[in-house]
């Protein structure tokens, strides 16, 4: 055993000196050192802590707090885990185990208590950095202290879901550190919960939860490779990631995109509305859609994707290993003529069940070659949105007879917002006329000559 743990090595006077192999024993060793110094009075061992006057014995308690501030003001953080064995070893049940190399046992109770109260303040002090009070919390649970740890699992498991819980930045990156040092896989994390200055730091929980909601977090591209990270990760259990409303741009969407084609990643829900991507974003996506055999559902809208960028996204969605259910594409800048892009990946997806297109001109022509597609039996789809599509009596006509010639897939069409006059008579009237006919919700509100007007928004 000996070997395995000391090395021999001539010094510059040839004379043999010995090194530590594995750092932890050596730091066991001086906390021990110090221990067994307090207890035989050793003060001379002792002055690296403290200078006691003449005749006064050393107090314990002095020690502690001289060894906790050591370590903390410490740049290169070499004492924290001397620090942690020496709180570790003050347990009156840590010095019964080593009744060998002592002599006696030590009443540290008060002292405990004292160094524990000492810590709790630290925790407080801002000057302090995160990694220091990282360290500091694991000199509390070597001292049997639980109540911070608890805290944290209040923090991570809240009682009210609806609650928000203020952090500081130090608690968050504790809270962190718990949660990912831990075996513990969140149902949901929710990071608008927590009301803190730097929400970036809360990023890594993405590691530990299945559902992830980080919509509108102010967060930018650098937070998606900490995201990309944890889909590479062999044990990441995120299925549902929601990253609406945040600047991501292109090159974080593009670090994403890449994570998801990786062996480990089975997300299934993806959310990027409003993330300030464009088009540039959509090679990247449509190469991770063919590869993906695990996402079912993915939400574009509101980003700048243009009839270009829907063009690549149709590609991927046409080939056999995309698994992808449900598209939102909402608000994305797109006209009549991604139309035939569309309407080709229809007739071709043997996924697709949830198209959602609403709120972009497509007009009447986009709405014939979508039609088209719907005619088909090929065409899968169950649920279709065209709402403020600027769709007229024409394009309704279009609809109402792809719906004759194949009525037995979609079940939801929503053409609110639009001007389909008595259009929406005739589409109401097949449902009752054919006993294949599987339309059974259809949403014509808000309709008028007025929604045919190029860039109007509901």
């Amino acid at each position: 055993m000996v070997a395995e743990f000391f090395k021999t090595e001539y010094g510059l006077h040839k004379r043999k000196v010995f090194c530590f192999i594995h750092l932890s024993v050596q730091e066991f060793l001086a906390a021990l050192h110090v221990f067994i110094c307090y207890m035989t009075n050793n003060v001379k061992d002792l002055e690296f802590f403290i200078t006691p006057e003449l005749d006064t014995k050393i107090s314990f308690t002095d020690i502690l707090k001289k060894a906790i501030d050591k370590a903390m003001w410490s740049k290169k953080g070499h004492l924290d885990l001397f620090l942690r064995f020496l709180m570790g070893i003050s347990l009156e049940s840590s010095q019964k185990l080593l009744e060998g190399l002592l002599t006696r046992t030590e009443d540290t109770r008060d002292s405990i208590t004292e160094a524990t109260q000492y810590i709790k303040l630290l925790q407080k002090d801002k000057r302090i950095s995160d990694e220091a009070k990282v360290n500091l919390f694991y000199c509390l649970l070597e001292l049997k202290d639980q109540s911070l740890y608890e805290r944290i699992q209040k923090y991570l498991h809240p009682d009210d879901s609806d609650s928000v819980i203020k952090l500081s930045d130090s608690m968050c990156t504790l809270m962190i550190y718990v949660l990912l040092m831990s075996e513990d896989v969140l149902d949901e994390f929710n990071m608008k919960r927590y009301d803190t200055r730097d929400k970036k730091r809360l990023v890594p929980a993405v590691r530990c939860c299945r559902r992830a909601l980080l919509s509108g977090c102010n967060l930018t591209a650098e937070s998606c490779e900490v995201v990309a990270s944890a889909f590479q990760s062999s044990k990441c259990p995120l299925r549902e990631l929601d990253l609406n409303n945040n600047d991501l741009k292109d090159s974080g969407v593009k670090l994403i995109s890449d994570a998801l084609k990786t062996h480990n990643c089975q997300l299934e829900i993806l959310r990027l509305s409003g993330c300030n991507v464009t088009d540039e974003c959509c090679e990247s996506l449509s190469s991770c859609l063919q590869s993906s055999k695990s996402l079912r559902e993915l939400d574009l809208s509101n980003n700048d994707l243009k009839d270009s960028g829907v063009k690549l996204i149709s590609d991927a969605l046409k080939t056999h290993n995309c698994q992808l259910q449900t598209l939102r594409l909402t608000g994305c800048n797109l006209t009549d003529r991604c139309c035939e892009s569309v309407s080709s990946c229809l007739q071709s997806s043997k996924s697709l069940r949830e198209l959602d297109l609403s709120n972009n001109d497509l007009k009447d022509s986009g709405v014939k070659l979508i039609s088209d597609a719907l005619k088909t039996h090929n065409c899968q789809l169950h649920t279709l949105s065209l709402s403020g599509c600027m769709v007229t009596v024409e394009g309704c006509c279009y609809l109402a007879s792809a719906l004759s010639s194949n009525p037995s897939h979609l079940r939801e069409l929503d053409l609110s917002y639009n001007h389909p006059q008595h259009t929406a008579l005739q589409l109401r009237s097949n449902r009752l006329n054919d006993p294949n006919y599987t339309l059974n919700k259809l949403n014509v509100s808000h309709g008028g000559k007025r929604r045919i007007t190029s860039g109007l928004h509901k």
